[in-house]
């Protein structure tokens, strides 16, 4: 892969200071781009400004809170000139039925996953159009087509990501911004382990690592490189009459239709 791929670049990943998010930074800067990494945690942030990475830098917001939003695409220095490329990455994950959801857990999902990417990217804009436009890469999941149980808010959110990303392919197709949604499987990130120790207490990470790994028909779990260089595709010119794109990462899992064993006849 050629280094200077985004050479002269400017890209924003929210998220970007962990997990999918962080590697897809790395590999952005690692290819010539200068890269705003975004995260609501001000520990994250301090983290990632340690590392030192080259080419990359970050900053904190929150996606939720418009105020900050705003001030980020509208003051921060790397952005000034406009940017080329929105990663909408951050994103939340709480278990439960709407039952057993609360409002402030729906609000706080949909908030972040969902009103989040539609916040930074009316902001991204303008400075996607200065540069005579770019690409947003909106971070779904396989969850958006089939699921599991407790999970009613994070997929409500994923799934409206989906109507998103397709509403606003067309929107701004005459500023020559392509905007493609990706809907990743299982991938071995700290959101996946958090949820483990939630649903699976009785196992370990390493045997769950196992377990969903053979449920998937390729036979592993997914690694945030193979997301992010998925997003990377996406942004680059390559993938130049791309626009209003599904496009799943998932292993497989999500084309497996589960049907109960039937044990053989005796």
């Amino acid at each position: 892969m050629d280094d200077s791929e985004f050479k002269g670049r400017v890209v924003v990943v929210t998220g970007g200071t962990r997990g999918i998010g962080r590697r897809c930074a790395e590999l952005f800067a690692a290819r010539g781009a200068q890269v705003l990494a975004c995260s609501h945690d001000a520990g994250e942030v301090s983290a990632a400004q340690q590392r030192g990475v080259a080419g990359v830098s970050a900053a904190r917001m929150d996606v939720r809170i418009e105020d900050q939003v705003r001030a980020i695409f509208a003051t921060h220095p790397l952005l000034q000139s406009g940017l080329d490329v929105l990663v909408n990455c951050a994103g939340i994950q709480r278990l439960g039925s709407v039952e057993t959801t609360d409002l402030a857990a729906w609000n706080e999902v949909l908030g972040v996953n969902l009103t989040g990417a539609y916040l930074c990217s009316r902001y991204a804009i303008p400075g996607l159009r200065r540069r005579g436009g770019g690409s947003i890469v909106n971070l779904s999941s396989v969850h958006a087509r089939v699921t599991a149980g407790s999970r009613a808010a994070y997929v409500a959110s994923k799934t409206g990501l989906v109507g998103l990303t397709r509403a606003m392919s067309l929107d701004h197709a005459p500023d020559h911004i392509r905007v493609n949604v990706i809907l990743p499987g299982t991938i071995d990130t700290p959101m996946i382990t958090e949820a483990w120790a939630q649903l699976r207490p009785d196992r370990t990470a390493d045997e769950m690592r196992v377990i969903i790994g053979q449920a998937n028909p390729i036979g592993r779990m997914g690694t945030p490189d193979d997301i992010a260089e998925t997003i990377l595709f996406l942004a680059s010119p390559r993938a130049g009459f791309i626009t209003g794109a599904q496009i799943a990462v998932d292993g497989g899992i999500g084309n497996r239709l589960a049907l109960p064993v039937v044990p053989a006849r005796s």
